[in-house]
């Protein structure tokens, strides 16, 4: 009798310790009902003094043919206060997806407490100059636009997706200076008309470019293509890119 109520007691502290860690865990995340409403924090003075136009301007032009494409139609995207364009070509449709939850993002105060634990150990996925972990930087903050081929379901879309930093307490430009200038793959830049956009370089067998545009210093938006198999080819995915315009809306 003594050992089963020994048992009892051990097992009722151990789910008080579990329910203790999972809502300290639980208080740590924020899902908030409008992401443009959330404050990040001020750019660190590291971030501000970044040469981001210099560091890209000694990268590498993209080299690609301009396609002249038919254009089915110029879609209007809206997305997190801006709105963009975009000349949908011939034989490609266009849809949005929504987000099928509300973002959660970490409710940290500064980089230095903008961190991620995996199991009972801390890696170097905090805010520092060692750089993020490539899932755990940014999250979506709004509805996606795919495009993708109506004559052939099995190619590759291009995907357009707003992000911002998972941390509260670190802006967009922060976490894109200390994550993805540090990616030796992006090593490549294109240029249109408006502003300036970083480039993965295609992988070996696997055309795959993600192009990233600093909107501000709390939004980014990131735009790709990929598989093997895909309906949109490097010179019509810049040739598309070429058409885009976007302006914060009134």
């Amino acid at each position: 009798m003594r050992k089963n109520k020994f048992k009892i007691i051990g097992m009722a502290l151990l789910i008080m310790i579990i329910s203790i860690g999972f809502s300290g865990c639980k208080s740590k995340y924020v899902k908030y009902d409008n992401i443009d409403e959330i404050e990040y924090a001020e750019p660190t003075e590291y971030a501000k003094n970044f040469d981001i136009e210099g560091y890209i301007s000694k990268l590498p032009e993209v080299e690609y043919k301009k396609i002249n494409y038919p254009v089915k139609e110029t879609y209007t995207y809206k997305f997190n206060n801006y709105e963009m364009t975009i000349d949908i070509p011939e034989g490609f449709e266009v849809k949005e997806i929504p987000l099928k939850e509300k973002p959660k993002i970490v409710n940290s105060t500064s980089i230095e407490d903008s961190c991620v634990k995996y199991g009972m150990r801390s890696i170097a996925t905090c805010g520092n100059d060692k750089g993020f972990l490539k899932s755990e930087a940014f999250i979506q903050s709004d509805k996606s636009l795919e495009i993708a081929s109506t004559n052939n379901i099995n190619c590759g879309t291009m995907r357009v997706a707003p992000r911002v930093s998972k941390y509260k307490g670190i802006n967009s430009l922060d976490a894109f200076i200390r994550y993805v200038i540090p990616i030796k793959n992006y090593n490549q830049k294109y240029q249109d008309n408006i502003d300036l956009f970083l480039v993965v370089v295609p992988q070996t067998k696997i055309q795959n470019y993600a192009v990233i545009k600093l909107l501000n210093e709390k939004y980014m938006l990131i735009i790709n293509q990929g598989y093997s198999r895909s309906c949109i080819n490097k010179n019509l995915f810049f040739s598309i890119l070429d058409s885009i315009k976007i302006e914060k809306k009134k």
